[in-house]
């Protein structure tokens, strides 16, 4: 059996945290322990933890403007909302699959959902109207433009 935790790094930092790798570790150990007894099935660790990987964001600047960047593998552009609600634009997600196998002798049936929600508070006050969003190949982006500030105006100031 391979090691339970995590190996630490080299250096003064601290390890990755990982929180899903011991739960990986031990589903990976049941299979292999209970497969050839005919008790579940290759695979199962995937279809288990299917709804809880964590999606890849990324929020930067970009020409002046800030771009929230977010994978969405397998969610359809129509299971996508985007709204700004007191400063904060809030992003959710959700895909639901099912998937039926008959034959003579079984019925085999799984559901699995995947979701996704996330809030960004945003530096600067931004107007919904500038704000675009657009979906392709799995990736989300949403652009919002930062509102143009005029230079602060000169004051003259008496020397006495």
């Amino acid at each position: 059996m391979g090691t339970m935790f995590p190996a630490k790094t080299k250096g003064p930092w601290p390890a990755r945290w990982m929180p899903f790798a011991l739960l990986e570790t031990l589903q990976s150990e049941v299979e292999r322990v209970l497969w050839p007894y005919g008790f579940g099935r290759p695979g199962l660790r995937d279809s288990l933890l299917r709804g809880v990987r964590m999606s890849q964001t990324d929020i930067f600047q970009q020409g002046g403007d800030l771009l929230v960047s977010v994978e969405l593998p397998g969610i359809k552009k129509e299971d996508i909302s985007v709204a700004l609600l007191q400063g904060e634009l809030i992003i959710q997600g959700e895909s639901r699959e099912d998937e039926e196998e008959s034959a003579r002798s079984y019925y085999w049936r799984e559901r699995h959902s995947r979701s996704y929600y996330r809030r960004v508070r945003l530096p600067f006050e931004a107007q919904p109207d500038t704000i675009t969003a657009k979906y392709a190949d799995g990736v989300l982006e949403v652009r919002v433009p930062s509102p143009a500030v005029p230079p602060p105006a000169t004051q003259s100031i008496e020397v006495q």
